[in-house]
């Protein structure tokens, strides 16, 4: 702990102290926050909790994605001594309340957008705005001969005076586990051990602000730690519309940052983005914009082709590896990336590998615990005090860490929640015609099974055609449709990441390689083997078809198939039509479209281009509001077309 003597409000007071005129936040929508305007914020946010009866180490769960409110909010908790517990709106009420009382949470805050849906679930909530100023009741200015702003400052500088580093500061769910989460018990140690080091490593020329990329999601520790090292740096903070991969690279391009933040899902999503609309590497322009200089990547398995494609783009390459109970514990140097390598050793972290090759880890950044879960605690720690991370590593003789494998079996969502499948496949085999059950789904857009069908519980079965037992969902409609809603009901019971979308049945017993029934009644599932063994039926779970495929569970969220039915005309045409109207324009226009549309899962099922308009039939997701996409295409045509 030597050397920490401040905590998350300390850095950022101090900061907004320093840096009062300068921007602290730059949003893609237009909005433009001073240092000195987010210091009010969090000062009227602190007085909504003081309202509300919010005391030091009272929890509170924060149901919300969006950045701003993230940031003010957590700010403000950070002051007091709160205790936020972020949660995504992309679990399920029914979730929430579950988290509301195993956190034994004092209150839930959410936006105003969400407070009826909460209400209409018979939660209390309460809305959460951070865009008012403090109330001059309250700040009054003939109180003191400061502005408003000094005596603000200085309230807070004296909340925040009694909270220190190794103070409690947040409670995380595992990496927003679904199932039943472990609730992660962290100090302000976590995220300045971050801040610190991560830090440490970026530099700019001419005294220069940093400007960070804020696309990772707060609810996330990844995306918490960028925010506290930014933050460390009197950095400007810059905001797209949309988080994680469904962040716009035109948009990211516009607010030109020069640190970028990243896991390794969003950066392909961002080179698919690169290929389709500038052209790669090829097309002589840099991924991230001419003044893009640092890369930071956690969070996943990397793909060292896209990280030395930035790198011959100028950028440094800082990779790092650590966990929501682990904090940092290796970083990339400046300059020394290299494949395979997630960095040295942070000097205050011990590591030491187990006889089954397990990496555990010793710092002052570990969590303090599972929130009321003395056992889970205990299995987390060896004997002697090492936290056991659930990763295969190595360490090299000059402390470089490299990850082999996860010892764990985990997936990992599209939207950076982790899944533990087992409990998923026991569930479904106790379905009676279930006999064996492998799912898919790391790193996937959603799940899908790999059913063995007990014949014996399903009568009239016709033999199998193929070599590996599979049965063709064409010749074997009404039983795909049988299984299909047992999966239905099960799935009423999960959450939306936990649902199965596909599946595919097979007479045969699956793979020995692949599933494997031991001895002492458990099964050892190879999920390496069975992409081998059935390489072929998995890409066709994850082939878009039409909906009405009887591989699909009845009555799944559509969000997580490959296309939506909800449909859109969409007729394009410019108001100065006369004199900016011409073929060229209007060819370019309908690839910007076309590039747009691929970027965001939308299919245009028919296309006309007529003399003075451009006429689209989409097909869409339900979580792509149509004004998004609207709003996307109006961005692009004039950022590349200048109409």
């Amino acid at each position: 702990m030597e050397g920490y003597s401040f905590t998350l409000a300390q850095y950022f007071i101090d900061s907004c102290i320093q840096n009062k005129k300068e921007i602290f936040l730059r949003h893609a929508n237009g909005e433009i926050i001073t240092y000195e305007e987010s210091l009010l914020r969090v000062a009227h946010t602190v007085q909504r909790l003081d309202e509300a009866g919010i005391q030091k180490g009272d929890r509170v769960v924060c149901y919300w994605e969006e950045t701003v409110p993230a940031i003010f909010f957590t700010l403000a908790c950070a002051v007091i001594g709160a205790l936020p517990i972020p949660l995504s709106p992309v679990f399920s009420v029914r979730y929430l309340k579950n988290l509301i009382q195993q956190s034994e949470a004092r209150a839930v805050f959410t936006t105003v957008d969400r407070l009826a849906q909460l209400e209409e679930e018979d939660l209390d909530a309460i809305a959460y705005s951070e865009g008012i100023a403090p109330d001059p009741v309250i700040f009054p200015l003939e109180e003191t001969g400061n502005g408003i702003f000094d005596l603000a400052a200085e309230r807070l500088k004296r909340r925040a005076a009694a909270i220190r580093p190794e103070d409690i500061f947040m409670i995380q769910t595992t990496s927003g586990s679904t199932g039943t989460p472990k609730l992660v018990v962290r100090t302000h140690l976590g995220p300045l051990r971050y801040a610190r080091h991560v830090g440490a490593e970026i530099h700019h020329e001419n005294g220069e602000r940093p400007r960070f990329l804020m696309v990772a999601a707060l609810t996330h520790a990844f995306g918490f730690h960028m925010f506290t090292t930014a933050l460390s740096m009197g950095a400007e903070l810059l905001v797209p519309n949309h988080i994680d991969t469904r962040a716009d690279l035109q948009e990211v391009r516009d607010l030109d940052p020069t640190v970028l933040p990243m896991t390794p899902r969003v950066l392909r999503s961002f080179f698919l983005q690169y290929k389709r609309n500038l052209g790669g590497e090829k097309s002589g322009q840099a991924v991230f914009g001419k003044n893009a200089r640092h890369l930071l990547v956690a969070g996943g398995a990397p793909d060292p082709e896209m990280f030395q494609s930035v790198q011959r783009q100028g950028l440094n390459v800082i990779e790092f590896y650590g966990s929501t109970e682990a904090s940092l514990v290796a970083l990339t140097r400046r300059g020394e990336w290299r494949p395979g390598c997630s960095g040295k050793k942070i000097p205050d972290v011990e590591l030491k590998i187990a006889e089954d090759g397990e990496l555990l880890v010793r710092s002052p950044g570990l969590m303090r615990g599972y929130y009321n879960d003395e056992a889970s605690t205990r299995q987390a720690y060896s004997a002697d005090g090492f936290f056991r991370t659930g990763d295969l590593g190595a360490v090299d003789a000059d402390g470089s860490v490299r990850i082999l494998g996860r010892k764990r079996d985990v997936f990992n969502t599209p939207e950076g929640s982790n899944i533990y499948p087992e409990r998923l496949e026991n569930l479904i085999e106790t379905l009676p015609w279930a006999r064996q059950v492998m799912l898919i789904g790391d790193r996937r857009p959603y799940l899908s099974a790999l059913i063995s069908v007990n014949p014996a519980k399903l009568q009239n079965l016709l033999p199998a055609n193929t070599d590996d037992g599979y049965l063709k969902v064409e010749r074997f409609r009404e039983l795909y449709r049988r299984c299909g809603f047992d999966l239905e009901r099960l799935n009423s019971q999960l959450e939306r990441l936990d649902k199965v979308v596909r599946f595919a049945l097979f007479q045969d017993p699956l793979h020995a390689a692949a599933y494997t029934s031991l001895q002492n009644g458990k099964v050892r599932r190879d999920r390496k083997k069975a992409q081998e063994a059935y390489q072929e039926r998995i890409d066709h779970l994850y082939t878009a078809h039409n909906q009405l495929d009887a591989s699909f569970v009845p009555g799944v969220d559509r969000r997580l198939r490959p296309h939506s039915d909800l449909k859109a005309h969409l007729v394009w045409a410019f108001k100065d039509r006369k004199k900016r109207l011409n073929p060229q324009i209007m060819a370019s226009t309908q690839k910007i479209f076309q590039n747009i549309c691929n970027d965001i899962n939308v299919e245009i099922l028919t296309e006309k281009l007529a003399a003075d308009h451009i006429h689209l039939f989409i097909s869409y997701p339900p979580e792509v509001p149509l004004k998004e996409i609207v709003q996307r295409m109006k961005n692009r045509v004039f950022a590349e077309l200048g109409v």
